[in-house]
């Protein structure tokens, strides 16, 4: 289940952020997405050459964002727990049960 597209599509109420634990984990993220197609806000291909954080954003249209390192924090408040999902991409990968809980 390494498909992004897969999470998005069970959840479709909640804004879906990633975590990528190292450079692995972000390649191996990049490769599902540019393969998927995504963009970047202003609508830009996300391409090899381009770096990505250990947080991200990926929307249901496909456009994907960086998300702060204080935006993922405060995100562990109570109020933003109906709507934003936090997953684990690393575990996603090894089949674990991904969904970081705080």
């Amino acid at each position: 289940m390494y498909d992004v597209n897969t999470v998005l599509a069970a959840h479709k109420d909640k804004r879906v952020w990633f975590y990528l634990a190292d450079a692995p984990t972000r390649d191996a993220f990049q490769d599902v997405l540019i393969a998927q197609k995504a963009h970047w806000l202003d609508g830009a291909p996300l391409r090899k050459e381009d770096g990505l954080s250990s947080y991200m954003a990926v929307h249901h249209d496909g456009h994907i964002a960086f998300v702060s390192n204080l935006a993922w924090h405060m995100a562990q408040d109570p109020r933003y727990a109906d709507t934003i999902l936090k997953i684990d991409y690393q575990k996603l990968l090894r089949g674990e049960d991904a969904v970081m809980r705080k």
